[in-house]
């Protein structure tokens, strides 16, 4: 479970600045509980629920690595999602 603590509108996608809560699977064993993650996907794209600050919400996409602390995933396969919880 992850808490959406910011929405960035960029050119082509856009950007959610999330906190983890709960760490459902972590294939790389890179994450952990409080870090925040930066997800971005382009604005089309299927499989995002809409979603407001505050709320809770999971997270399945690819992990593009950390930088200055910050975690990096991207929706950019058809069974990435972003969903409501």
């Amino acid at each position: 479970m992850l808490n959406l603590e910011e929405k960035l509108d960029i050119v082509e996608g856009l950007i959610y600045a999330i906190k983890i809560s709960e760490i459902v699977e972590d294939p790389v064993g890179k994450l952990k509980v409080g870090m925040e993650v930066h997800v971005t996907f382009l604005k089309d794209f299927p499989n995002v629920d809409e979603v407001k600050i505050g709320d809770l919400i999971e997270v399945y996409g690819t992990f593009k690595g950390i930088e200055d602390g910050i975690a990096k995933m991207r929706l950019e396969k058809s069974e990435d999602y972003l969903k409501n919880c």
